[in-house]
């Protein structure tokens, strides 16, 4: 990166592990903010303090979904934004790998082909994705762990109760446009990035923000399967140079879910846990060996050599 000659920016006048420091400091602010942008939303809407701490509280769903939107936009959305802006002024969009630009020479314009092949890679990864969730599953976890993600569950079926088209698009907003914008600034566009321009190794940046990614949910019973989202989201941008991609996948990958449950609902409970009986090893053979091929062409037809990534 032609930028690091340039000691006007922000980020070349503190060391790696600060930068690093200041990444975190912004994830954890943000994730607090978030945290009293939902309040205030929940007391926006008519709710008082003490029904809050109730255990029998129970918000509909709209409150829910506007909870989930603000939390989305003030944990990832802004703070993602905000520090861009510090580290790179002007060229944080080029940082992240939102555009193209001299000084960044890894970046590569969206194509039509690249944009086709991540849906179909992101496709093909859901029956991996069921497979390593029903493995994370037959890990114990504490209790509290578990009674967490129970009413993490229980408040993301209640979002996805849908009854009309509008509110389909309106859902996919909130629960998929959303979070593939923000979080993919955030873990991807800036901490995976931040990582590389530190020198780590691509692999390596590749799997420490995944690792933060999946840790960050708080939702340790889909951490596998998250993990391999992250991973395969990381890799994206490193060999696809564009943070776009990474974004259209990740919104493919949720918005998948949104639809099915809408059309299939009558039919299957996607929101329900998969259990092993269900799980058809044909599929997952078969699916598997496509996703691989199409994860292999899409690295032969997008590789650089490491050290210019």
């Amino acid at each position: 990166m032609n930028i690091k000659e340039q000691q006007k920016y922000f980020i070349n006048t503190v060391s790696p592990g600060f930068r690093v420091f200041i990444w975190l400091l912004i994830l954890f602010f943000g994730i607090g903010l978030g945290q009293v942008a939902s309040l205030g939303v929940i007391m926006g809407l008519g709710y008082d303090i003490q029904s809050l701490t109730s255990p029998e509280f129970a918000p509909d769903k709209t409150a829910v979904r506007l909870m989930a939107f603000a939390s989305q936009v003030f944990s990832f959305l802004i703070p993602a934004i905000f520090l861009g802006f510090v580290l790179f002024k002007d060229k944080w969009k080029a940082f992240t790998g939102l555009k193209t630009d001299p000084d960044f020479p890894e970046n590569k314009s969206l194509d039509i082909r690249n944009i086709g092949l991540a849906i179909l890679i992101t496709i093909l990864s859901w029956p991996l994705t069921q497979f390593l969730y029903l493995v994370n599953m037959e890990i114990p976890m504490p209790d509290i762990l578990v009674n967490m993600e129970d009413s993490t569950n229980g408040l993301i079926e209640q979002m996805l109760q849908i009854n009309s088209i509008p509110e389909l698009l309106f859902v996919l907003v909130l629960m998929a446009l959303t979070p593939a914008i923000g979080e993919e600034l955030m873990f991807r566009g800036l901490f995976q990035r931040i990582l590389r321009y530190n020198g780590l190794n691509v692999h390596l940046a590749v799997i420490v923000s995944a690792l933060i990614f999946s840790t960050i949910h708080m939702q340790f019973q889909g951490f596998m399967p998250r993990f391999f989202l992250g991973l395969l989201l990381g890799y994206f941008l490193a060999f696809g140079g564009s943070l776009w991609i990474a974004i259209i996948a990740h919104f493919i990958f949720n918005g998948s879910q949104v639809v099915l449950t809408y059309f299939a609902e009558d039919k299957m409970d996607l929101t329900a846990s998969p259990q092993w009986e269900d799980f058809n090893f044909v599929v997952f053979a078969v699916g598997t060996i496509l996703f691989g091929l199409a994860s292999y062409y899409f690295w032969n037809q997008n590789r650089v050599e490491t050290d210019q990534l």
